[in-house]
C-alpha cells in the first residue's frame, strides 16, 4: 500500500460493538473505534493503513453510534451492558485481491477495563464507478453531518503560489456547511484516492477542486440547514472544533447539452464520495462522518 496508489473500490464494513460491563464513553469515540481496529486481529489490513505517510489515508472511520445519535460531544455518556453501538470503516483498496484481507470476526477486547463483544455485521464492496448518490430531479439532497467536520478555511484560495505562500500559516476551520468548502474538498479526496479518474480532465487537480467549489457556491441551492460549531476532547492536548448538524440542498437540472450534464455528474459522484468515505481532516479518527439521503422535494 504505497501512497501513490490509485484505488478503484471502497470496502465498508458495519460493525456492532456491545459492552459486557458497564461503561462510560469518552466525549469523542471516534477513537475508542480506532482502538477495536487496532484490538481485532482481523482488521490487520485497516491497522497497518495508519502507519502509511501519505495523506489523506485511504480510511473513514464513523464514531460509535447508538439508535442513530453518534456519541461525540462535550460529555461523557454512561452506557448500560448489551447495549448495541454500531460503527463503520470504510477502506478504499486498490482491486478485489484485497478484498480477501477483511474476513468476518466475532470477538471479546477489552477497552480501558471495559470488555466488548465485537463483530462484523455486513461487509459491502463498491467499485469507483459506482460512487454516486443517485441525484434525481424530483429529489432534494440532504447531509447529515454526525461527528464535526473539519475543513480548513484554505479550501477556497485561488491554487497561485504567490497566495498560497501568503496563507500557508493560517489555520483556521470552516464552523459552518460552507458549500464551496465541502465540494472542493470532495473534489480533492477524488482526484487523490482515484488519480486514474480524475473528476476533471480539463484542469490540474488543484485548479478543478477551486473551480468546482465556486461552482457549489453558484448553482447548488441551499434549502434549509441548522449547524452549529463543536469543540470535541480528543485527547489531553487536542480540541478539534469543527461543525455538525444538517444541509438541505437542491441541485438543479443545468440543461440538456454535454457541459451541463456533465457538472451535475461531478456532484453526483461527489455526493457520493461523502457517503462512502466523509468529509474534511481525520476521516480516519471519526471526523466528519456523514449520511447522504435523497428525499422527496414535497415533504
Amino acid at each position: 500500500m504505497e501512497g501513490s496508489v490509485s484505488y478503484s473500490y471502497v470496502v465498508e464494513l458495519s460493525c456492532v460493538a456491545q459492552p459486557l460491563d458497564p461503561w462510560v464513553s469518552p466525549e469523542f469515540t471516534g477513537k475508542v473505534v480506532k482502538s477495536f481496529i487496532y484490538l481485532v486481529p482481523e482488521l490487520g489490513y485497516v491497522k497497518n493503513i495508519y502507519s502509511l505517510p501519505s495523506k489523506p489515508k485511504p480510511v473513514s472511520v464513523s464514531p460509535l453510534i447508538s439508535e442513530g445519535r453518534a456519541l461525540v460531544g462535550s460529555q461523557k455518556t454512561p452506557v448500560a451492558p448489551g447495549t448495541r453501538l454500531s460503527f463503520f470503516i470504510r477502506v478504499a483498496v486498490p482491486s478485489m485481491d484485497e478484498v480477501t484481507m477483511f474476513p468476518s470476526f466475532d470477538t471479546e477486547v477489552v477497552f480501558g477495563k471495559t470488555r466488548f463483544r465485537v463483530w462484523l455485521e455486513s461487509m459491502e464492496v463498491v467499485s469507483v464507478d459506482a460512487i454516486r448518490a443517485g441525484l434525481d430531479e424530483g429529489k432534494l439532497a440532504r447531509l447529515r453531518f454526525l461527528s464535526p467536520v473539519l475543513l480548513s478555511s484554505k479550501l477556497m484560495a485561488p491554487p497561485l503560489p504567490s497566495f498560497l505562500k501568503r496563507v500557508a500559516s493560517i489555520d483556521n476551520f470552516v464552523l459552518y456547511p460552507s458549500l464551496g468548502h465541502i465540494f472542493s474538498y470532495l473534489a480533492r479526496l477524488w482526484n487523490s484516492l482515484f488519480p486514474h479518474k480524475p473528476i476533471s480532465r480539463k484542469y490540474t487537480s488543484e485548479w478543478s477542486a477551486y473551480f468546482i467549489g465556486r461552482l457549489a457556491e453558484v448553482l447548488i441551492k441551499v434549502v434549509d440547514y441548522r449547524s452549529r460549531p463543536l469543540t470535541v476532547v480528543y485527547d489531553a492536548t487536542r480540541r478539534p472544533r469543527g461543525f455538525v448538524g444538517w444541509l438541505l440542498i437542491d441541485i438543479p437540472k443545468l440543461g440538456s447539452d454535454r457541459g451541463s450534464r456533465r457538472i451535475r455528474e461531478i456532484f453526483d459522484r461527489l455526493l457520493g464520495l461523502a457517503r462512502v468515505m466523509g468529509i474534511g481532516r481525520s476521516r480516519a479518527i471519526g471526523f466528519g462522518y456523514t449520511i447522504v439521503e435523497l428525499i422527496d422535494r414535497k415533504r
